[in-house]
């Protein structure tokens, strides 16, 4: 982490939605990598992470999801997109001593085309509040994500989110916030 927290633990992949109906491809594990005018605190640097688990990658429950996820989408921009799924399986930490942030770059956009999270596990933490704001970072919604499967889904180009600092309720137990969150950017058509 750019501010040197040791709170944030995460693993990443790819996928690829085609918009022939030929199902989702998981693409070979590459770095990740943001511009620094989306994300000041790591933007423009290479970042590397373990790969996703052969289990979580074919996850029937996972496959479905992004599969609702894509066809959700498509229904919104009124047709079949090819897209590029980025996958962020997140694990926010806190203990007695340290606060766990979600998003310590604080209000942001990641730079794509709709940007979901959804909630998989909490444990001993309150916090982690979403605020989705439109693009003048006006308030527009807020939600605790408590129960698996809770989720914030918003269209990136039009909104702004940030997620607050999570705490421990028991100092003596180690607080955790898993999520997955999940990126969708439309692919440029090729003539």
């Amino acid at each position: 982490m750019g501010d040197g927290g040791l709170y944030r633990y995460r693993r990443y992949g790819q996928f690829t939605k085609l918009a022939t109906g030929q199902g989702l491809t998981l693409l070979p594990h590459a770095s990740y990598v943001q511009s620094k005018e989306v994300n000041y605190l790591n933007g423009d640097v290479e970042r590397k992470y373990e790969p996703l688990t052969t289990e979580f990658s074919q996850s029937p429950v996972l496959l479905q999801v992004l599969s609702m996820m894509s066809s959700l989408y498509d229904k919104v921009d009124r047709k079949t997109n090819d897209c590029n799924i980025r996958l962020h399986p997140y694990r926010i930490v806190a203990t007695g001593e340290q606060i766990g942030k979600p998003a310590p770059e604080g209000l942001h956009r990641d730079g794509v085309t709709f940007i979901a999270s959804m909630m998989i596990n909490r444990h001993n933490v309150s916090g982690g509040v979403t605020t989705l704001t439109d693009a003048d970072r006006q308030p527009k919604a807020t939600a605790e994500l408590t129960n698996p499967f809770d989720i914030v889904i918003a269209d990136d180009a039009r909104t702004m989110h940030d997620v607050s600092p999570v705490e421990v309720l028991d100092n003596d137990t180690l607080g955790t916030r898993d999520v997955l969150v999940i990126a969708f950017t439309k692919l440029e058509q090729v003539a």
